[in-house]
């Protein structure tokens, strides 16, 4: 996943970025509607895609996708630096980030018990 996430950084610095940032967001859902004791919905979800913000100008763009190939990184990170143009076109007073900071991390939401690992019977019958 890192040589997707440099790929980002590395498109959007060649075409003019001082500044851009990528993340790429994996999400796992699980719902399950009971009404009056009888289950009328069980689903599960998984998705996974990833968000592209970049300042070119002085002026944000963003764009996002849920395919995460090379090519859709590059074609992703491209329409970013497109919009971030435009609406440089408009801009008032640039935005000014200060002394660059780099940082990379993982969040984790904390659980004493993982949800999935309950079985679905065992969650339609709680009460």
């Amino acid at each position: 996943m890192d040589h997707l996430l440099l790929k980002a950084l590395n498109t959007a610095k060649m075409k003019g970025a001082s500044y851009a940032d990528i993340r790429f967001v994996e999400t796992n859902q699980e719902r399950l509607v009971v009404r009056n004791g009888v289950v009328e919905t069980i689903t599960k979800d998984e998705s996974i895609g990833f968000g592209v913000r970049v300042l070119v100008n002085g002026s944000w763009g963003f764009a996002s996708s849920p395919t995460l190939t090379p090519r859709n990184i590059d074609e992703t990170t491209l329409l970013a630096v497109k919009i971030a143009k435009a609406s440089s076109v408009l801009q008032r007073k640039p935005v000014n980030l200060g002394p660059p900071v780099t940082s990379k991390g993982t969040y984790v939401t904390p659980i004493q018990i993982d949800p999935f690992g309950i079985s679905i019977e065992r969650k339609i019958a709680f009460k």
